[in-house]
Formats: C-alpha cells, structure tokens, sequence
C-alpha cells in the first residue's frame, strides 16, 4: 500500500520508511562501535594489568595481539 497525497508529500512519507530501515540495517550490519570499542578497551586493560602484576604468558601476549587488530579495524 502506497502512501497517498501531495507529490511532496509521498515524498516526505518515503524518506520517513527509508530513514527507518536504514536504521535498521545499520545496527545489524555494524552494530554500536562505541560498545564494541569500550569493550576491546576494557579487555586490553585488563590483560596490561595482568602484566603489570607480572602474569606474562604465551596465551595472553596472542590475545593483546588479536584485540589489538580488532581495536585497530574497528575503531579508528
């Protein structure tokens, strides 16, 4: 069913629907960046903090690698 009226007005509706899926698609397709870099932040303080106290390993040295990566694609 179409949107009935003025020109302008049809118009004004379609842009109303398209802002409104736009929307949509933007949190499925990249979600919210400011969590998800509030997260990644969260994680390499905790693993700096581990080295801090002097827990270095193999295991957490691959992982501030691979956050690192993420931080640098999704967030800059």
């Amino acid at each position: 069913m179409g949107i009935k009226g003025t020109k302008m007005y049809r118009l004004q509706g379609n842009m109303k629907q398209i802002k409104a899926k736009i929307k949509i698609w933007n949190q499925e397709v990249f979600g919210n960046i400011f969590k998800e870099k509030k997260k990644l932040e969260e994680q390499l303080e905790h693993i700096h903090e581990e080295w801090i106290q002097g827990n270095i390993n193999q295991k957490t040295v691959n992982k501030e690698k691979v956050l690192m990566q993420d931080w640098k694609l999704h967030c800059q």
